[in-house]
């Protein structure tokens, strides 16, 4: 169960126990791949002591995130826009949470355990 996103650019790592989400190939997964010159990589994190997260959003310029939703505070787009991801947590016990994530370019595939956001 995921708990906690973070979003790093170049070669800037996240936090201890953080792990960088890859292509389904073992390569580097960028979400601004051919946008801008600094990639941007999202990393996760899993923490006993926290909730995990049970939905992702991604917010576009001004949009707020709404309510039940924490920011998170680095730009996805930075230098190419304005975007953020807005995570809420399990509410309920038996909620279903965010297990696992994957980035995946216009010409792949989503499998079907997992929650599209489309940029």
């Amino acid at each position: 169960m995921i708990t906690d996103l973070e979003i790093t650019y170049g070669t800037s790592l996240a936090p201890a126990g953080f792990r960088k989400i890859s292509l389904q190939d073992g390569g580097q997964a960028e979400l601004n791949r051919g946008l801008a010159e600094v990639p941007i990589f999202l990393w996760y994190t899993h923490n006993d002591s926290k909730l995990p997260i049970s939905e992702v959003k991604l917010l576009l310029d001004d949009e707020v995130c709404p309510e039940g939703f924490e920011k998170i505070s680095r730009n996805v787009l930075k230098g190419s826009g304005t975007a953020y991801f807005c995570i809420r947590r399990q509410s309920v016990p038996d909620e279903l949470v965010v297990s696992n994530l994957a980035i995946l370019y216009s010409d792949e595939h989503i499998g079907k355990w997992y929650m599209s956001i489309v940029c």
